[in-house]
């Protein structure tokens, strides 16, 4: 096959950690597949990764992975490659936890047949005084490193492409990742593949936007669709998306026939402006992807062609991922029915503000919530007449750093089904039920602050 005809298919069978456990399976059995992308890493998953690596050192990685190889370990065996950021904050112990599993599965001889790489230098903490040095800031706030330093629970910076490509040409069929950023899980099977280099900026902003299209799972094949939702026809088969590749940086996204869901001009339209910041300039670790002059086609049933994909050059900064420990949450909530529940609702709120005075209760924030009544969509109640619910849950959350006070609150709550206004019920929460708070910290730093590099295990 001449290269110029060559067409590389990239399926993304995970949109978040805690998708479908099975659709990457459905996946592989239906797609025809070249690679198979998983995507389970958001802000917080690091924080929850970071925190059972604490408790358990062989932890810190998505636990589901390692099962799913070997479910679909045959595949892998006859040339599916496999990319996922399903490392977290420890992919040796991902990739351990793999070959064993493989081995298991398929034996010793061919299971070892298999190279497994693991993608090493993304997590910083080991660097953090250097960090903390260099008085880097939030992006979001005034905060700077150095005061969050003895609280924090993780740092990454979002990694790009070369030691995924180096482990590829090392002849590795699964590819095991950090926190490297989304769309490059797509981008460097591609670069692998067809030998883009650097400075085919349009090709790799191609591979990028693709990454994009897919790497939320379904929110592209008419799941999360906002635009006459009704009339998709989704059940519980709904079709995980597929880029087919052509060396030229042209795609047609698509999804396994006799699948529900849709892939049209929409459904990705939708997905593509979805988390993008400024259309002109998509950042990315690789590559800066203009969205402007992207062209999307229709070719076909559930077949989108996507042209126009305009590229600049990489930031000399990389984007840095950080949580840290921010106090407690309590919570509790009712149940508020029969007729005026929101002024039911309201009574409540009046009542536990007094009872939190009275007390002098230590307590950094508090939110009430009537959901069932737009609390979701602050302001919406305003824009849309709909008639008052017959009932509503009402929610109390504070946050603060006084577990003592915390848990003072979430006593004030259910007394309210007897000394509150008529119809309360189903009081939920309590003082054993306070949860930590990992906050975010987003920054930036230097891109010759990060090194990475590929082992095979």
């Amino acid at each position: 096959m001449m290269l110029s005809e060559k067409k590389i298919r990239i399926g993304c069978g995970q949109g978040f950690w805690g998708d479908y456990l099975d659709a990457p399976d459905r996946l592989v059995a239906s797609g025809k597949l070249d690679y198979l992308m998983l995507d389970y890493l958001a802000e917080v998953t690091m924080s929850i990764l970071a925190k059972q690596h604490e408790k358990n050192s062989d932890h810190g990685y998505a636990l589901d992975f390692p099962p799913l190889i070997g479910r679909i370990s045959s595949a892998v065996s006859l040339g599916l490659k496999v990319i996922a950021n399903a490392g977290g904050v420890n992919p040796k112990s991902a990739a351990l936890q793999t070959r064993k599993i493989l081995n298991q599965v398929l034996g010793e001889e061919a299971g070892n047949k298999i190279k497994i790489a693991i993608i090493e230098g993304d997590n910083l903490k080991s660097q953090l005084p250097e960090l903390a040095n260099l008085n880097i800031k939030s992006l979001d706030s005034e905060l700077k490193i150095k005061e969050i330093e003895a609280s924090l629970k993780s740092i990454n910076a979002y990694i790009g492409c070369d030691s995924v490509v180096d482990a590829l040409k090392a002849g590795a069929s699964i590819v095991i990742v950090g926190r490297i950023a989304d769309p490059c899980m797509c981008l460097a099977p591609l670069m692998y593949e067809y030998n883009w280099q650097a400075h085919e900026l349009d090709k790799l902003a191609a591979g990028v936007i693709a990454g994009h299209i897919i790497e939320c799972g379904t929110q592209s094949t008419g799941g999360n669709f906002s635009l006459n939702w009704d009339a998709i026809n989704l059940d519980s088969n709904i079709g995980f998306p597929i880029v087919e590749f052509n060396e030229d940086g042209s795609f047609v996204v698509t999804k396994p026939e006799g699948t529900s869901g849709v892939v049209n001009v929409d459904t990705v339209t939708e997905q593509l402006v979805y988390e993008i910041g400024d259309p002109e300039n998509y950042i990315t670790p690789d590559v800066i992807a203009d969205f402007t002059e992207i062209k999307l086609e229709e070719i076909a049933v559930n077949q989108v062609r996507v042209t126009g994909c305009r590229g600049k050059a990489k930031p000399d900064k990389l984007k840095i991922s950080a949580s840290y420990f921010d106090g407690y949450m309590a919570e509790g909530t009712l149940i508020l029915v029969g007729p005026d529940v929101l002024k039911k609702a309201t009574i409540c709120e009046k009542i536990i503000r007094e009872r939190i005075a009275s007390l002098t209760l230590d307590i950094d924030e508090i939110l009430f919530e009537r959901l069932g009544a737009f609390s979701c969509i602050p302001g919406m109640e305003e824009k849309l007449f709909y008639p008052e619910p017959g009932e509503v849950v009402f929610r109390v959350a504070a946050k603060g750093h006084n577990k003592s006070d915390l848990s003072k609150l979430t006593r004030e709550i259910a007394p309210l089904v007897l000394s509150g206004p008529s119809g309360i019920t189903g009081y939920s929460g309590g003082k054993k039920d306070l949860k930590e708070i990992y906050s975010y910290f987003p920054s930036l730093v230097d891109r010759n602050f990060v090194s990475t590099k590929f082992e095979i295990v």
